[in-house]
């Protein structure tokens, strides 16, 4: 069963995003030996690993957690909208992180070793057929945040600015981010403070719940 502990897991998200994204990569239309040369580092497949595809899975079981904390509230069924909403979305964006974390080094390896066809493999690659994929579900994502912050401003336990805070983040590591690299850093940060607050706020309430509980009670939404 999901702990509402677990919720802590969206300023975690946040973080690992925010490292993952304090650097850019080079534009490949413009400077593919430079991205490729970027795209080929160490750093580069550690930030896509842990910073993209694990923290992703963070963030879907804080998602999840915090829904469910807000199950009660009156916005209880846009929390449930928003959780199904978010997951539908990433589960695209991860396949563009494996993209990103597999198939990009080796375009940019063969690029680097003087492959002729590695340009216009990324071009394959990337093509159209890619972007609508991304595009739809970058935006589910986008959507399926901002709608856990309108949820989350329902819980009186929660400072209202916290709230806009997540919200706000989706947009940005979101649909924003998808055509600027720095609006995922921004993001990240709105995440990382609004999520904070957040999960504070929700866990030293369940907190005090739980003290004033009887015996029989508290191991109700453990």
């Amino acid at each position: 069963m999901t702990s509402f502990r677990e919720i802590w897991l969206l300023p975690m998200y946040a973080l690992l995003t925010l490292v993952a994204t304090l650097t850019h990569q080079p534009d490949p239309e413009t400077e593919f030996h430079a991205w490729s040369e970027y795209v080929t580092t160490s750093t580069f497949f550690v930030s896509h690993v842990v910073g993209s595809i694990l923290a992703t899975a963070l963030l879907i079981l804080g998602v999840f957690a915090l829904a469910g904390r807000l199950s009660a509230t009156r916005r209880g069924r846009t929390a449930h909208a928003a959780a199904i909403t978010t997951v539908v979305g990433t589960t695209g964006v991860l396949a563009m992180f494996g993209v990103a974390a597999f198939a990009q080094p080796a375009i940019g390896q063969a690029f680097l070793s003087g492959v002729d066809a590695a340009r216009d493999l990324h071009n394959d690659v990337f093509d159209a057929a890619t972007l609508a994929v991304a595009v739809p579900t970058v935006l589910l994502f986008s959507v399926g945040i901002a709608l856990l912050g309108w949820a989350t401003a329902a819980s009186a336990q929660v400072p209202k600015w916290a709230s806009i805070s997540l919200g706000l983040s989706g947009p940005f590591i979101g649909i924003l981010g998808l055509a600027l690299g720095t609006a995922q850093t921004i993001g990240s940060l709105l995440l990382l403070v609004g999520g904070t607050v957040v999960a504070r706020s929700l866990s030293s309430t369940t907190t005090e719940a739980r003290k004033g509980a009887g015996p029989d009670d508290r191991g109700i939404g453990s």
